[in-house]
């Protein structure tokens, strides 16, 4: 059977499920239905028995938001997927709370697989919430599972225009301590020293591209562990001749928040706009 764009897309998520699947439940989750929406209030989502087929047999769903994949890196979309397939253990095999609640039992899922929660995405952040990120703990059972991915795995396409909006937007990136402990981390695993080595992270702490960036050059990452960590953006190169007037629709359609340094109230618009609050007559700030 002839590769098309469908099956090539979707090969790479399911070979992503099958693998983490298999490397960090032990094989024992059901296969999900994995579709692409592009909704911008989040990364990925889990929705229980979201199908049936016509002997009334449920299927899950994750969704997964394809303009993400060019605003972020390979470790991060795995993340995501990871995140969800814990989603996924949580309503087969264990107890979870109302919609959209990261419980503890979920928490704990996710650490003892190698991926700490945190409601700021770095060490130090609260491990349970409405609204969850999280990060690769170093040694763990995750990061491992990654690099072994990524040995063989490349995404296979990228959203054109959403190649061209994540230009215009700030990347996520992990600090450079934290890629340093992750890689540390794998060759201790490989080769364990006689003491093992901690690591802590500014929590509140975002690094600049730049010292992220200059990590990868100054330490000894494999080719593997550097393909990781190379923006999405940085792998699709969008023609200098790639139609403009579709760039520029693109670009219009960015939308950037503003608050008020007082209420807080949150306004979204265009990039550029001169906004002041009705209620306390301050200047909106870009946050």
């Amino acid at each position: 059977m002839n590769d098309t764009p469908t099956r090539t897309m979707y090969r790479y998520v399911e070979d992503a499920f099958d693998h983490f699947n298999r490397e960090l439940f032990d094989g024992t989750l059901p296969k999900p239905l994995i579709t692409f929406q592009r909704d911008k209030s989040c990364v990925g989502m889990f929705m229980y028995r979201r199908w049936q087929n016509r002997e009334e047999k449920y299927t899950h769903e994750i969704a997964l938001n394809p303009l993400y994949f060019v605003t972020h890196n390979p470790l991060e979309l795995q993340q995501t997927i990871v995140h969800e397939m814990c989603h996924l253990w949580q309503y087969e095999f264990g107890t979870p709370s109302r919609r959209n609640y990261h419980n503890r039992e979920w928490a704990q899922k996710m650490e003892s697989i190698g991926l700490m929660p945190s409601d700021t995405g770095a060490p130090g952040g609260k491990t349970t919430g409405q609204h969850m990120s999280d990060y690769p703990l170093p040694g763990g059972r995750f990061y491992r599972a990654c690099v072994a991915f990524e040995r063989n795995h490349v995404l296979p396409l990228a959203d054109r225009l959403g190649l061209f909006e994540a230009k215009q937007k700030p990347r996520n990136r992990l600090s450079p301590e934290l890629m340093q402990a992750l890689h540390d981390g794998l060759e201790q695993v490989e080769d364990p020293p006689a003491q093992s080595i901690d690591c802590e992270d500014d929590a509140d702490s975002m690094p600049s591209v730049a010292a992220a960036e200059g990590m990868l050059v100054a330490t000894d990452f494999s080719t593997v562990e550097q393909a990781l960590y190379q923006p999405f953006p940085d792998q699709f190169i969008l023609s200098a001749n790639d139609d403009a007037d579709e760039q520029e629709q693109a670009a219009k359609r960015l939308k950037v928040c503003y608050q008020c340094p007082s209420c807080l109230m949150k306004l979204w618009g265009k990039p550029g706009l001169s906004v002041i609050c009705g209620e306390c007559h301050q200047p909106l700030l870009v946050n």
